[in-house]
């Protein structure tokens, strides 16, 4: 059975990342409702935390990492 859980995770592109402070729920709606009270927490700070993820846990092994944050760079290049 699938569950999801929030997590940290600062080293993701490793080989065996560093997971701290997994909290699992049933459902991806409570994981959602928790991953959003955290970021709530920072509303005043435009700082976003990069080493936090929604997680789908399958078989006791995490299978994916999710982040809900908008990314956006801004660049002027010429294209003529």
């Amino acid at each position: 059975m699938n569950k999801f859980g929030v997590c940290r995770c600062d080293n993701i592109d490793s080989y065996e990342p560093f997971i701290e402070e997994l909290k699992q729920f049933d459902t991806y709606e409570e994981a959602y409702e928790y991953y959003m009270q955290i970021i709530n927490q920072n509303k005043y700070s435009f700082i976003y935390p990069n080493n936090l993820w929604i997680v789908w846990i399958d078989d006791d092994k995490i299978v994916q990492f999710t982040q809900l944050r908008e990314y956006t760079r801004c660049k002027i290049i010429s294209i003529s």
